[in-house]
């Protein structure tokens, strides 16, 4: 297939990218649906929730970076936030944060948009690929890393 006939489909390399990753997307986030409703089920705090969340989002993307990472660069940053699979992520993120507040899971001076962004923003693409090519950071340290700073959210 011709570069040309890519193009007359996908409007950059990134959308290209999206639809190589849309069936792992999907699988992905019908995993996290039924894990997430299984923790709600037996009660588990929105807290530990989102740390299994941003667990799985960071091993989902350490096995599909080159991909994710050309979707975030090819998007617009206008609707970068807003575009598969970063819309999915940020729903979640700013809801699960959204629900610990709501339980008084947080600190009660934790604003929740910003941590939630500044949460995001950890999370992009390209800073945990550089984290781990240039931090030399393995998944499993970035995990831990962030799991402490939600810790630090605790009303605890």
């Amino acid at each position: 297939m011709g570069q040309g006939t890519l193009y007359r489909r996908f409007a950059n390399k990134g959308e290209l990218c999206l639809a190589l990753l849309d069936t792992q997307l999907r699988e992905f986030q019908d995993c996290t649906l039924v894990q997430l409703r299984t923790m709600i089920a037996a009660g588990e705090p929105a807290l530990a929730q989102l740390a299994w969340f941003i667990e799985a989002w960071v091993h989902f993307q350490a096995h599909h970076s080159l991909l994710l990472c050309a979707v975030s660069q090819e998007v617009a940053i206008e609707s970068h936030p807003h575009s598969t699979p970063f819309l999915w992520q940020r729903r979640a993120v700013h809801g699960l944060l959204q629900t610990a507040a709501q339980r008084s899971e947080l600190a009660a001076a934790i604003d929740v948009p910003f941590t939630a962004d500044a949460l995001l923003a950890l999370l992009q693409p390209d800073t945990l690929r550089a984290q781990q090519i240039f931090g030399g950071h393995a998944p499993a340290n970035i995990i831990s890393g962030i799991q402490r700073l939600l810790q630090g959210l605790s009303n605890r």
